[in-house]
């Protein structure tokens, strides 16, 4: 037990001093900050007006009506910010430290190194500057009268989407870690952008076959778009079990692929 609480205290310990950090870095560049965050809103507003002049010519698409294509992004904008806004820099400054060797530092240290290493830093201000408008703009224009929610399908989905942050984080982190084998791995850990850009789609508006392969094989519409049409009432709730064991599943992926990348870099160390 008393190992139990020791761990939690070290890893509380390197949020805070992360958050800081990341605090500290974050505010000495101001204007390019808000460059960005100028940048997501005209996002947001261009995608806001792609969808009215699709739906107004074509009135449903895959059975989606406008509040439920915009219900659809707010969820794509929430997975953003919350598996790339908080995983993107942590990556990079990883990636950045096995190639350098920096890396034998944090190995060293009586940390959890892999805990470490993925919330190294932690964009706190950029992450809520740029997502508390965007955000808020993108829940106010859905008329949610609209939609006829149910608060047990409603909740399902909640934390099925934060089961697919969780699981995409992983993913992220997988390809990252080939690294330690290749010498580089900038643009394969990218490639999880790629590989979920059908996630932006509606999940009910695909061939069966289709869904299937992105549900079981690359779970990149398990992230959101199947939280939404569960959201929505669309899909039964059942399918929540599947991402939770995808989930653990995932988890003790990115465990073991650590574990073989630390091989890999200590030998050729």
């Amino acid at each position: 037990m008393r190992q139990i609480f020791e761990g939690i205290r070290k890893r509380w310990t390197i949020i805070k001093i992360n958050t800081i950090n990341s605090w500290q870095e974050e505010t000495a560049h101001f204007w390019n900050n808000w460059g960005n965050f100028f940048s997501t809103l005209s996002y947001t507003i261009v995608i806001f007006l792609f969808y009215h002049f699709l739906i107004y010519k074509f009135k449903t698409i895959a059975g989606y009506n406008i509040d439920q294509f915009l219900l659809l992004n707010l969820f794509g904008q929430m997975f953003f910010y919350s598996a790339y806004g908080f995983s993107k820099q942590s990556i990079d400054k990883f990636i950045m430290a096995v190639k350098k060797g920096n890396l034998d530092f944090v190995l060293l240290r009586p940390m959890p190194s892999m805990f470490y290493i993925s919330f190294r830093s932690i964009p706190i201000i950029s992450t809520f500057r740029d997502s508390l408008i965007t955000i808020s703009l993108s829940a106010f224009i859905i008329n949610w009268s609209n939609l006829h929610l149910n608060p047990y399908n409603v909740f399902v989905a909640l934390v099925m989407f934060a089961l697919g942050i969780v699981i995409w984080h992983c993913i992220m982190f997988i390809l990252a870690f080939t690294v330690f084998w290749l010498g580089e791995s900038k643009r394969i850990y990218l490639l999880s952008e790629e590989i979920s850009d059908n996630k932006s789609l509606p999940y009910d508006g695909f061939p069966k076959n289709i869904r299937l392969f992105f549900t079981f094989v690359i779970p990149s519409m398990l992230v959101y778009p199947l939280s939404v049409s569960i959201f929505l009432g669309k899909s039964t709730t059942k399918w929540f079990f599947w991402s939770l064991t995808v989930m653990i599943f995932f988890l003790l992926l990115k465990n073991w692929v650590w574990k073989q990348g630390l091989k890999a870099y200590t030998s050729a160390s």
